[in-house]
């Protein structure tokens, strides 16, 4: 299937520095995505570490690090900007999740995959 955007959810949906909301972006059990809101802004990512190929949360939805500064991955715990998805500390600084096109209309949200 040709790439596309998919309405996946509303904006009202995401609290700020909470849950992501998780995205099934196809088959396999690592094709999934997320969305979370910081600093009232959206910012969406594949569901995957650069270090370990692990996905991020260790609970579904659970990204953030316990102040809601960061994201972090559950199984290594590589520490990661929300704002542009690069590692600042653990295993893969320097390195990045994968970001996912995102846009939004009329209060919805949109992914491009």
């Amino acid at each position: 299937m040709k790439p596309q955007y998919h309405k996946v959810g509303l904006l009202s949906q995401l609290v700020e520095k909470g849950p992501a909301m998780m995205v099934r972006m196809g088959d396999g059990a690592f094709d999934t995505g997320f969305v979370v809101l910081f600093q009232n802004t959206p910012y969406a990512y594949r569901n995957r570490c650069p270090h370990s190929g692990n996905n991020l949360d260790w609970k579904t939805g659970e990204v953030f690090d316990d102040d809601g500064e960061f994201l972090i991955c559950a199984t290594h715990g590589a520490v990661f900007d929300p704002k542009n998805g690069k590692c600042v500390n653990g295993p893969c600084v320097n390195q990045s999740l994968i970001p996912i096109s995102l846009k939004l209309s009329d209060g919805e949200i949109y992914l491009y995959f």
